[in-house]
């Protein structure tokens, strides 16, 4: 339980903080903690998780609720999360954006957190359905393209669940609706 090390980021960022305070998670891959730090500006960082000493930044866009997330994509490490603009996927080694998909959020943030299913991305926010992005190398520039969209699922607080081909989450309407999607087509299988 002994402190280790701190990191006070709120001044770095003209004492910034979400609208409603801090809602993001932190990872921990491959000896990088990484956050996404500060409000109505802010960006998205990782630290050495033993010392605290800073690696990278991305500072293009402040970072929404949504927490990154980090995985082999396109044969390369990378973190994805949500920022207040866009759905972004930079180099989990250096912070280099990778490649980058125009999603403003529709509230003053969005909430969920990116999923995946294969080399598709999925997000949601309040009232904007929920889309599957396509994510692949040609070479060495980064395509993206929607899969697929479904506007009758919406997730709002929460963060969809990816089981086999299915995507289970809880939409906003009727107060909170469990809805099971096919993960491949965004297709409905069920609402509650």
């Amino acid at each position: 339980g002994k402190l280790r090390w701190r990191k006070e980021t709120s001044s770095q960022f003209n004492n910034a903080l979400p609208d409603y305070g801090v809602a993001s998670s932190p990872v921990v891959d491959r000896g990088l903690l990484i956050i996404n730090a500060g409000g109505n500006s802010g960006a998205l960082m990782a630290y050495n998780a033993e010392t605290g000493e800073e690696k990278w930044s991305w500072k293009a866009d402040s970072p929404s609720y949504a927490s990154p997330i980090v995985t082999d994509l396109g044969g390369t490490r990378q973190v994805i999360t949500v920022s207040q603009q866009s759905i972004i996927g930079v180099a989990a080694d250096s912070g280099a954006l990778l490649w980058r998909i125009p999603y403003p959020a529709t509230g003053p943030v969005t909430i969920p957190t990116p999923v995946l299913y294969q080399q598709t991305v999925i997000c949601s926010g309040f009232g904007r359905g929920t889309t599957a992005f396509a994510i692949t190398k040609r070479g060495n520039e980064w395509a993206t393209e929607q899969a697929w969209y479904n506007p009758n699922v919406s997730m709002w607080m929460n963060t969809p669940v990816v089981s086999g081909d299915f995507l289970f989450g809880l939409s906003q309407k009727k107060r909170g609706q469990f809805v099971c999607l096919d993960a491949r087509t965004g297709k409905e299988f069920w609402t509650s």
